[in-house]
């Protein structure tokens, strides 16, 4: 009854974390899965978290909701929903542990697992009948089963695949005569000295207050996108309304002091409605505000960016 007392408090713990948005489904999915569970209740909630995550959806409660009705209404109904943690969410103020959480769920799930595997050979090795070799074999395939849980190797690629991969972007550059590897920033001298942006590579632009970082940031979203490629900025300081005039007067004439302050003037807002439903709109640029964002807060919203995609 301790053991039992003791998991669910991790499995609640380890939901709730999921739950409040102090941790993201990333960091525990997909090496954390709903079978896990002991509890039945959480793992359905378990299990809509990460219907949420996999459809590019940020967590919302409601939409949760009817992502357990969906799966199982029954267990929905009778566990009233998300009340059934109610008390757990008061207790959840960062998500420091919520890998070790994970780290126990899946440590008693194996024990489970060892534990039903000992009484299967158990009454296995009470049949002559059954060899001792086909035995061995039976143990020795679970006991490899059980150690790779809570594995994730979703990421794991073949050699000779990532080559073909890496041959294949270096064709595509040669046939279309391309100056980069990466995607090119718009700037020849740039795309000479870094080979443009890389994908999984971070690059930091540094410099003094008003000494350009914006702008120059700006000009390469906007290059990098005319080549069909997305790019999400994500603003801690400037604000959506803010952005959108950097990159309309990047794209026109419009007046820097009309813009911020006098007003436009017709003309200036005849070309403003002329690119919204043209060049900008067939831009894959998408701008997002979070004042006071964390890192993990940027890095969540720009794994559920690339889930809409």
């Amino acid at each position: 009854m301790k053991n039992e007392t003791i998991g669910f408090k991790n499995e609640i713990s380890f939901v709730c974390s999921l739950l409040t948005g102090v941790a993201e489904s990333s960091q525990v999915y997909p090496r954390v899965t709903a079978e896990m569970f002991n509890n039945r209740e959480l793992a359905l909630i378990y299990k809509g978290i990460i219907e949420l995550f996999n459809k590019g959806k940020a967590m919302d409660y409601t939409l949760l909701e009817q992502e357990m009705r969906d799966l199982d209404n029954e267990l929905y109904a009778g566990m009233n929903g998300l009340n059934y943690v109610a008390d757990g969410l008061l207790s959840v103020v960062d998500n420091v542990h919520v890998t070790a959480y994970a780290d126990l769920i899946v440590d008693e799930y194996q024990r489970n697992c060892l534990r039903l595997l000992a009484i299967e050979i158990s009454a296995k090795c009470g049949n002559r009948e059954v060899p001792v070799d086909q035995l061995l074999q039976l143990a020795g395939n679970r006991l490899e089963e059980i150690a790779g849980l809570g594995i994730d190797s979703a990421s794991t690629r073949q050699i000779a695949d990532i080559g073909q991969a890496v041959v294949e972007r270096h064709t595509r550059l040669l046939e279309s005569n391309g100056a980069s590897v990466g995607y090119s920033t718009g700037l020849k001298g740039m795309d000479q000295i870094m080979g443009g942006f890389m994908a999984g590579e971070v690059t930091v632009a540094s410099a003094l207050t008003s000494h350009g970082k914006t702008a120059l940031s700006l000009f390469m979203a906007i290059q990098i996108a005319s080549q069909g490629v997305p790019v999400y900025i994500i603003s801690l300081e400037m604000s959506m309304e803010q952005i959108y005039g950097r990159i309309l007067m990047a794209l026109s004439d419009v007046s820097p002091e009309n813009l911020r302050m006098h007003g436009l003037t017709a003309t200036e807002i005849a070309v403003a409605k002329s690119l919204n439903e043209t060049t900008l709109r067939e831009l894959p640029i998408y701008i997002d505000y979070i004042a006071s964002a964390r890192p993990e807060d940027i890095r969540a919203k720009v794994k559920l960016a690339r889930k809409r995609r």
